[in-house]
């Protein structure tokens, strides 16, 4: 599934990372970045930073049949030209609901919400940050943006993190 425009970094489809797995084994309770905006030639004022995760169904590079869950944040993007603004996102990936704060994305066929909230949390083959709210739509933008300081955390205690 495509978004409109805005800015949208994350993990590449089809390689795995710290960042993809299964979220409910491993006991992951935020993910975050950091975030600047240098440039963009219209106004960015408004939008909160969001995330996505998302399971492609086995297909990395088809996008149509992707299912996904998204959170928006109540943190408005960084005004331009100012400095780092940190974003952090709970993901209480241990509930078999799906959170209140969290929505379906993307194809999920006639799962429910709860389904949904279960089979991507079991197999994110994703992360995505969104520069707004991905239920809405976007004017194209030309933004000149910086990424620095992705994080997860989880709580299984066995799990060590290889650079």
């Amino acid at each position: 599934m495509r978004l409109s425009a805005a800015p949208w970094p994350g993990t590449q489809p089809g390689v795995v990372s710290v960042f993809t797995g299964d979220y409910r084994a491993r006991g992951v309770t935020l993910v975050g970045l950091d975030f600047r905006i240098f440039r963009v030639d219209f106004t960015s004022q408004g939008r909160e930073m969001s995330v996505i995760l998302i399971n492609d169904e086995g297909t990395p590079l088809d996008g149509s049949d992707d299912c996904g869950v998204y959170s928006v944040g109540n943190k408005g993007l960084p005004r331009p030209g100012r400095v780092w603004k940190s974003y952090d996102f709970a993901v209480p990936s241990r509930l078999p609901v799906m959170p209140p704060q969290w929505s379906r994305f993307g194809d999920c066929g006639a799962m429910t919400d709860d389904e949904v909230w279960n089979h991507v949390i079991t197999d994110v083959d994703r992360l995505s940050f969104f520069g707004g709210d991905p239920a809405l739509f976007y004017i194209f933008q030309v933004w000149d943006v910086g990424l620095d300081n992705p994080r997860i955390t989880f709580t299984d205690p066995g799990l060590t993190i290889e650079p």
